[in-house]
């Protein structure tokens, strides 16, 4: 069963359950840059502030929990990674396109 977080939180809370199961599995990372409501672009002269997305399916055997988020400041996109970055101390990360993460992500 895939679950949606609402929070890096409780993607993390996932993941400890799982490990703490013994479970086995992959994070599935994808961390795009663009415009609030449009196409990549990192033009920092132009004055607009680029949107950095992130996107994460962790994969278990007790499951999977997937997580999304936007962000326009770049110190809670850090601080978001920081935490994602703590994944990687209990499952492998694999970074993945975002043709790969539309394949794999649950239905909404």
């Amino acid at each position: 069963m895939k679950e949606t977080a609402t929070s890096v939180e409780e993607l993390l809370e996932f993941a400890d359950g799982a490990k703490g199961k013994g479970s086995q599995g992959t994070v599935f990372l994808l961390e795009t840059e663009g415009l609030p409501d449009g196409p990549v672009v990192g033009d920092e002269d132009a004055g607009t502030r680029a949107v950095q997305a992130v996107r994460v399916l962790l994969e278990t055997e007790d499951g999977s929990m997937y997580y999304a988020d936007e962000f326009e400041d770049m110190q809670l996109y850090k601080e978001a990674l920081q935490q994602i970055e703590k994944l990687s101390e209990m499952y492998p990360v694999s970074r993945i396109s975002e043709e790969e993460m539309e394949k794999k992500r649950p239905s909404v």
